[in-house]
C-alpha cells in the first residue's frame, strides 16, 4: 500500500494543505520545513487519516467540526481507494459511505494503529531508545531480534522487572523463616486457621452457614465458567474480524488453482530458458528474412555500378596536379598581383621619407643616411636618458616649491592657536565623579524603586484580611513560635483526616446498613423466611407451653395467669399445638430453604453487627468533634493580643509564609534602599561643589542643571583643550620634518644638475660624429625613428622582388606539366579552355570514378558478410528448434508455438500458489496461531451477515456485567466466611479472626495469582525470544550486516551471534576481523545498528507481505553528514520497493536527498504548501 496523495482541511494552523505523492520519480520523499510549520501535527494528522477511530485526548483540540481529511490510498496491485474522515463528536469517521473499516483493513495489512507505528514507523527518540535497549540488553542476540521485530524498546528491563518481581512474591522451596510475601502470608494463615479451630465450636447452624458457603462458591464457579466461555466467544469473533477479508481471498485463490487444472509447473529456470529460446527462434526468423531481402537489394547495386577506367590509371598524375591547382590559382591570381603593388608602395614610400630627411633627395641614398645598428641603439638610449633625467629634475624641483608652501601654512597655524592650558586635575576629577556611574540616573531610578516597592508592599498588605494594620506595626507583632505552629498545625490535620475518615466510615457503613435492609426486604417479598433464632424461640416457648401444660394435667393447678402471657384468648392446649405445628413448619421450611434461610441469617446478622459499629462510631465522631472544639479554643488563645484574625494553622502557616515573611523581607529592603538613596544624595551634592570649585580656575561657567550635563559641559571643555595642544604638538612635529625634508631635497637637485651636464658633453661627441642628426634632443628622435623606417622599408623591397621571382617561375613549371598530361589522355588544351577548369574538371570525374569502384568493392563485401550471416543464422535456427523440440516432446504440445501457453498456465499457477501460502501465514498470523481448518470452520460457522463489531462490543458488555456481578458475590462470599468463622466461640472475636483469616488467604490468592501470572509472563515471553531468534537469526543477520555495512561506510563488515555459555550475543566485525560487542559501540553506532535490524525486518516484510509505507521523523539527528549521505542511499534503494516518507527540519537532508543517484528523492517543502 502506498499514499497518492492527502488533503488536510482546517486541522489546528493548517486550514488548506495538499500534499501530492504520486507522480515522483522516487518512492522517497522529504517532508521539509523549519521548527513551528507543523511537521509532528501532520505525521499525526497522517496517521489518524488512515485508521481514525477515537482521538487522544491530547490531539482532541487539532481537530473541529470542519475539519476534512481527504486522500486516495493505492494497494500493491495498482487498486486505489477514495480514503475521507471527518470528526463526530469524539471520533474520526468516515465520511464516504461506498467504504467501510473492513475494507479499508485489507488496504493497511489487517494491522492497527499501534502495531502499525511500531512496524513502520520511527522517530529520533525511539531510535535512540533502540540503542540505548541495545546496550542496556547486552546486545542479547534473542532480545535485540525481538525488539528490532517488533519496533519496541527496554525488553531486557521487562523482563528483568518480572524476574525481580516473582522473586519477590515466592519463595518455590518454602524453606522456614523465609521473608517472601506469599510464604509469610500463608504460614500468618496457617496459624489463624489452626487458632479458629482450636476456639470453635460446631453446631447445626455452622452445617447450615457450610451449605450456603458452598451454594455461592457453586454458584460463583459457574460464573467464571460462563464468563469464559463469553471470552473465548469474544476472542473467536476478533479473531474472524482480523481474517474476514483474507479467507474469502484464500478461497479465490484456490478456486482459481483448481480452475487452472492438473498443471506442472515449469521451474523459472525452464519458464526462463523456454521463453529465451522461443524468442530467439522468432528474433532469427526476421533476420533471415530481413537479410535475404537485403542480399538481393545489394546485387542490383552492383550490376548499377561501372566506373572510367582511363582516369583511374593516371590516377596518380591527376592527384599531383589537383594538390597544386590550388597553389597555382592563388599565386597567379592573388599573391603576384599583391606583391607587384606591395614592391611598389614600399618604393614609393621610401622616396617620400628621404624627401623630409634631406635637402636634395633627387641626389640622396639610403646608404648616405645609414648608421650601424649599435651607434644609433646608444644614440636612442643617450636621448632617453637626457629625456627622463630632466623630467625627474623638474618634479625633484616642484617638491622643493611645494615643501616650503607647507612651511609656510604649518607656521601660520601654530600661530592661530593661541596659549594652551593643562587641564589634568579638571580631567582626573571628571574621570573620578564618571567612575562612580550615572549618579542622577542611579538617584532617579533608586527612588522610582524605593516607591514602586512601597506601593507593592501596600497593594499586598491589602490582599489579605488577617492583618488590619499598618506597614510599620508588622514587624511586631507577637507570634507564636514555629514550634507551636508545626505542634497545632500537624495537630489540626490528624484531627480533620480523623473527622473526615470517620465520617467517611460512618457514611460507607450507612450505605452497606441500607444495602442489607433492602435485601432484606426482597427476600421477604419473596415470602417470610425463618431462621434458626426463630426455630429456638419458637421452640422455647412450645417447651415452657408443654410445662404449663402438664402442671395443668398432672398437678390440676391453676395457670391463668401465666397462660396469658402466652395467649390469653385461647386453651393453653390450642396454644401447645399451634406452637407445635409452628415449631415443625419452620424446621421443615428452614431444611427445605437452606440457602435462603442461611442468606437471610447472614443478612441479619451483619445488619446487627454494622447498627452496633454504627453507634460505636457515631459516639467516637461525637467524642472527636469535641475534643476539634477545644484544640480550636486552644489555638485561638495562641494568638491573643497579636491583633490578628486568626485562622486553620494550614491557612497561618500559608500567610505567615506567603504574607508576612515576604512583607517584613520587603519592609527590610525598603529601608536598605532609603539608606543607599541618601548616601546618594549626599555623594551628588559633594561632587558638584568640587566640580564648581574646579571650573573656576580655567574660567569655566557651569550651567546650574543636573551633575551629568555639568559632567558633560567640562568634558566638552577639556576636550577641545586637550585638541588644541595635540594639534600645536602636531604642527612644531611637522615644522621640524619638514625643515629636515627642504635639505635632502637641495642635494638631490645639485645631484641631477651634474648629471644632466655630463650627459650633454656625450650628446656633443655624438653629434661630430653624425653631423646630420639635428642639434635638439627631442627633434633627434623623432629624425632616427624615420630613419629606423627608411632602413627597415629598404629591406622590405629587396624581399618582394625575390618572392616575385620564384613564385612566377612555379606557375610556369606548373602549366607545362599540365598540359603534358592532358596530350597523355587524350584530351589536349586549346587556347580557350583555362588550365584550373579543366583539372576541375578531371578532378571531379577521377573523384566519381574512384567513388564507383569504391562501391562495387563496398557492395561485393556486403555480399559476401550477408551470405555468411545467413549461413551461421539458418545454423543457428536449426540449432533453436531442435532445443524447442525437446521441451515440445517432454510436455506433449502440438507445436513449438504452444510453448508459449505451457508457460503462461505455470506462472499463473505459481503465482496462486505463492499468494494462497502469503494469505495462509496472514491468516494463521491474525488468527492466533489456530490451525487453518479451524479458522475457516469457525469462519463458515458465522453467519456472514453478522456485524462481528456489535457482537463484540455486546459480548464485552455481557463480559463487563458478568464480571460486576461475580464481584458482589464474591463480596458476599467473604462476608459469608466472614459470618461463618463466628460461628463458634466469641461472635465479635471470631468474626475478626475469620476476616483477618480471610484477608490473608484472600492475599495470598492475590499473590499466587500476582505470581503465576508474572512466572508464566516471564517464561512465555523467554520462550517467545528464543523461538522467533531461532526463526529470524539467520535471514535478518545477513540483511542487517548489508545495511550496518553501509551506515557505517564500510567500517563494519558483517554482524555475527557468538555464545557466552548457553547465551547467545550479538558482535560486530570489522573490516580486520576484529570483534566489536555492543558495549564497546558509540551511542551513535548502537543507533545505527539497531537502524540496521529494524531495516532488515522490514524488508524480509516486504518479502512475505503487503507493502506498507515507512515513515520516519528526523531519525538522522545525531548522524554525521557520510552517514546521513549513506543513510539517505539507503533509504532511496527500500523506496524502490515500498513508499518512505521521510520527516525533518534539517537543511542538510534535503540537500543530501537532491543530490541522491540515479533518483534524487521528492521534496515537499511544507512552508509552500501551506
Amino acid at each position: 500500500m502506498k499514499l497518492r496523495h492527502i488533503t488536510i482541511s482546517n486541522v489546528l494552523h493548517y486550514r488548506h494543505l495538499h500534499v501530492a505523492f504520486d507522480g515522483a520519480p522516487s518512492g522517497l520523499h522529504i517532508l521539509y520545513g523549519p521548527n513551528e510549520t507543523g511537521k509532528t501535527t501532520l505525521l499525526r494528522v497522517m496517521i489518524d487519516w488512515l485508521y481514525g477511530g477515537t482521538i487522544a485526548e491530547p490531539f482532541r483540540d487539532h481537530y473541529d467540526s470542519q475539519t476534512l481529511l481527504d486522500g486516495v490510498i493505492e494497494d500493491a496491485f495498482g487498486n486505489h481507494i477514495s480514503l475521507r474522515r471527518k470528526k463526530r463528536y469524539s471520533r474520526l469517521e468516515l465520511a464516504n459511505s461506498s467504504i467501510s473499516e473492513d475494507d479499508l483493513k485489507q488496504y493497511l495489512g489487517g494491522y492497527d494503529k499501534e502495531r502499525f507505528m511500531l512496524l513502520f514507523g520511527l522517530d529520533h527518540e525511539r531510535l535512540r531508545e533502540g540503542g540505548e535497549s541495545l546496550l542496556q540488553s547486552g546486545g542479547h542476540a534473542g532480545v535485540s531480534l525481538f525488539e528490532a521485530g517488533g519496533g519496541i524498546q527496554h525488553l531486557h528491563n521487562f523482563l528483568r522487572d518480572l524476574d525481580e518481581r516473582a522473586n519477590a512474591i515466592l519463595d518455590p522451596s518454602f524453606r522456614r523463616g523465609s521473608a517472601k510475601l506469599l510464604n509469610k502470608r500463608w504460614k500468618e494463615y496457617l496459624d489463624a486457621e489452626q487458632h479458629i479451630r482450636d476456639t470453635s465450636v460446631r453446631s447445626e447452624e455452622w452445617h447450615q452457614q457450610k451449605q450456603s458457603i458452598a451454594a455461592l462458591e457453586h454458584e460463583l464457579a459457574q460464573i467464571k465458567q460462563q464468563r469464559h466461555a463469553l471470552e473465548q466467544q469474544r476472542e473467536k469473533f476478533k479473531r474472524l474480524q482480523r481474517v474476514k477479508t483474507m479467507l474469502p481471498d484464500l478461497h479465490r485463490v484456490r478456486e482459481q488453482i483448481q480452475e487452472l487444472g492438473a498443471i506442472i509447473p515449469l521451474t523459472d529456470e525452464n519458464e526462463q530458458l523456454i521463453e529465451q529460446l522461443l524468442d530467439t527462434r522468432q528474433q532469427i526468423a526476421r533476420k533471415i528474412q530481413d537479410m535475404e531481402a537485403q542480399r538481393q537489394q545489394q546485387h542490383d547495386q552492383l550490376q548499377a555500378l561501372v566506373p572510367e577506367s582511363q582516369l583511374l590509371t593516371h590516377t596518380h598524375a591527376i592527384l599531383k596536379i589537383g594538390r597544386a591547382l590550388t597553389q597555382y590559382e592563388t599565386w597567379r591570381n592573388e599573391e603576384l598581383p599583391k606583391l607587384r603593388q606591395a614592391e611598389q608602395q614600399v618604393s614609393a614610400d621610401i622616396a617620400l621619407r628621404l624627401k623630409s630627411l634631406v635637402a636634395d633627395p633627387h641626389h640622396a641614398t639610403v646608404d648616405m643616411l645609414r648608421i650601424p645598428y649599435e651607434a644609433m641603439e646608444s644614440i636612442k638610449r643617450l636621448i632617453e636618458k637626457l629625456q627622463e633625467m630632466t623630467k625627474q629634475r623638474e618634479i625633484e624641483e616642484k617638491r622643493y616649491q611645494d615643501l616650503l608652501n607647507d612651511q609656510t601654512q604649518k607656521q601660520d597655524a601654530l600661530r592661530h592657536l593661541g596659549a594652551v592650558e593643562d587641564v589634568t586635575p579638571l580631567r582626573n576629577l571628571v574621570d573620578q565623579i564618571r567612575h562612580k556611574g550615572a549618579l542622577d540616573d542611579q538617584i532617579a531610578s533608586l527612588r522610582q524603586h524605593t516607591e514602586s516597592l512601597r506601593q507593592g508592599l501596600e497593594k499586598r498588605l491589602q490582599q489579605q484580611t488577617i492583618f488590619d494594620g499598618d506597614l510599620e506595626h508588622l514587624d511586631t507583632l507577637p507570634l507564636p513560635l514555629d514550634t507551636t505552629l508545626n505542634y497545632f498545625h500537624s495537630a489540626w490535620d490528624t484531627m480533620e483526616s480523623q473527622l473526615r475518615e470517620q465520617r467517611r466510615d460512618i457514611a460507607h457503613k450507612e450505605q452497606n446498613l441500607a444495602n442489607l435492609i433492602r435485601d432484606l426486604e426482597k427476600l421477604e417479598l419473596e415470602g417470610h423466611i425463618p431462621v434458626e433464632a426463630e426455630l429456638i424461640q419458637v421452640r422455647h416457648q412450645r417447651n415452657q407451653t408443654w410445662s404449663l401444660l402438664k402442671r395443668k394435667w398432672l398437678f390440676h393447678e391453676d395457670i391463668p395467669g401465666e397462660i396469658s402471657d402466652l395467649n390469653p384468648e385461647r386453651p393453653v392446649e390450642e396454644v401447645f399445638e399451634t406452637l407445635l405445628h409452628e415449631a415443625d413448619t419452620i424446621a421443615d421450611r428452614l431444611r427445605k430453604e437452606a440457602d435462603k434461610s442461611a442468606r437471610r441469617a447472614l443478612l441479619l446478622f451483619n445488619r446487627d453487627q454494622i447498627t452496633r459499629q454504627l453507634q460505636q462510631d457515631r459516639q467516637r465522631l461525637e467524642q472527636l468533634q469535641n475534643e476539634f472544639t477545644a484544640m480550636q479554643h486552644t489555638w485561638q488563645r495562641q494568638w491573643e493580643g497579636s491583633g490578628l484574625n486568626a485562622q486553620s494553622p494550614a491557612e497561618m502557616k500559608e500567610w505567615l509564609s506567603t504574607f508576612y515573611q515576604p512583607l517584613r523581607e520587603g519592609l527590610s529592603t525598603l529601608t536598605q534602599e532609603q539608606q543607599e538613596l541618601q548616601r546618594l544624595l549626599s555623594q551628588h551634592a559633594m561632587f558638584q561643589q568640587r566640580l564648581q570649585n574646579a571650573a573656576q580656575q580655567y574660567q569655566l561657567v557651569l550651567v546650574d542643571t543636573s551633575l551629568n550635563e555639568q559632567l558633560d559641559q567640562c568634558e566638552e571643555f577639556v576636550r577641545n583643550m586637550e585638541r588644541k595642544a595635540q594639534a600645536a604638538r602636531t604642527y612644531q612635529h611637522d615644522l621640524q620634518t619638514i625643515a629636515d625634508k627642504l635639505d635632502r631635497q637641495q642635494t638631490v637637485l645639485r645631484g641631477y644638475d651634474n648629471q644632466l651636464a655630463a650627459l650633454y658633453s656625450q650628446w656633443a661627441q655624438w653629434r661630430e660624429k653624425y653631423p646630420l642628426i639635428p642639434h635638439d634632443p627631442e627633434i633627434a628622435a623623432g629624425y632616427l625613428q624615420q630613419l629606423h623606417e627608411i632602413f627597415r622599408a629598404d629591406q622590405r623591397k629587396s624581399e618582394l622582388v625575390q618572392e616575385i621571382t620564384r613564385k612566377e617561375g612555379a606557375c610556369q613549371r606548373f602549366e607545362t606539366e599540365t598540359r603534358t598530361l592532358a596530350e597523355q589522355l587524350g584530351e589536349p588544351i586549346d587556347e580557350l579552355t583555362s588550365i584550373s577548369s579543366w583539372i576541375s574538371s578531371v578532378l571531379a570525374r577521377l573523384d566519381e570514378a574512384k567513388n564507383i569502384a569504391s562501391q562495387r568493392q563496398q557492395v561485393a563485401r556486403q555480399i559476401d558478410n550477408t551470405d555468411e550471416a545467413l549461413k551461421m543464422l539458418r545454423h543457428e535456427e536449426n540449432t533453436v528448434n531442435e532445443q524447442l523440440n525437446t521441451w515440445v516432446l517432454r510436455y506433449q504440445c502440438q507445436d513449438i508455438l504452444s510453448l508459449r501457453t505451457i508457460i503462461e498456465q505455470s506462472r499463473q499457477y505459481k503465482e496462486a500458489q505463492d499468494r494462497a501460502l502469503s494469505l495462509e501465514t496472514n491468516i494463521r498470523q491474525a488468527g492466533d496461531g489456530l490451525p487453518l481448518a479451524d479458522l475457516e470452520q469457525e469462519f463458515n460457522a458465522v453467519d456472514p451477515t453478522l456485524d462481528l463489531s456489535l457482537e463484540i462490543d455486546r459480548l464485552t458488555e455481557q463480559i463487563d456485567q458478568l464480571m460486576t456481578y461475580e464481584d458482589t458475590q464474591k463480596e458476599r462470599l467473604k462476608e459469608m466466611q466472614i459470618s461463618f468463622q463466628g460461628l463458634s466461640g466469641d461472635r465479635a472475636l471470631a468474626a475478626d479472626e475469620a476476616q483477618g483469616a480471610q484477608y490473608l488467604l484472600a492475599d495470598i490468592d492475590r499473590l499466587w495469582t500476582e505470581y503465576l501470572r508474572v512466572e508464566l509472563a516471564r517464561r512465555l515471553l523467554q520462550r517467545a525470544i528464543e523461538l522467533y531468534r531461532q526463526q529470524n537469526e539467520s535471514s535478518i543477520l545477513d540483511r542487517a550486516s548489508q545495511f550496518f555495512r553501509r551506515l557505517t561506510l564500510n567500517h563494519y563488515a558483517a554482524l555475527m551471534v557468538d555464545y557466552d555459555g548457553n547465551v547467545p550475543y550479538l558482535e560486530a566485525r570489522d573490516q580486520q576481523g576484529n570483534k566489536r560487542l555492543v558495549g564497546q559501540m558509540s551511542d551513535g553506532t548502537r543507533d545505527q545498528l539497531y537502524l540496521a535490524l529494524r531495516l532488515a525486518f522490514i524488508s524480509q516484510h516486504l518479502d512475505n507481505g503487503e507493502s506498507l509505507p515507512l515513515i520516519l521523523d528526523d531519525i538522522l539527528v545525531h548522524f554525521d553528514d557520510d552517514r546521513t549521505k549513506a543513510t539517505l542511499e539507503v533509504l532511496s534503494e527500500m523506496a524502490n520497493r515500498t513508499q518512505v516518507i521521510y520527516f525533518t527540519h534539517h537543511q542538510l537532508v534535503v540537500n543530501l536527498a537532491h543530490d541522491l543517484h540515479p533518483k534524487p528523492a521528492h521534496v515537499h517543502y511544507l512552508a509552500q504548501l501551506v
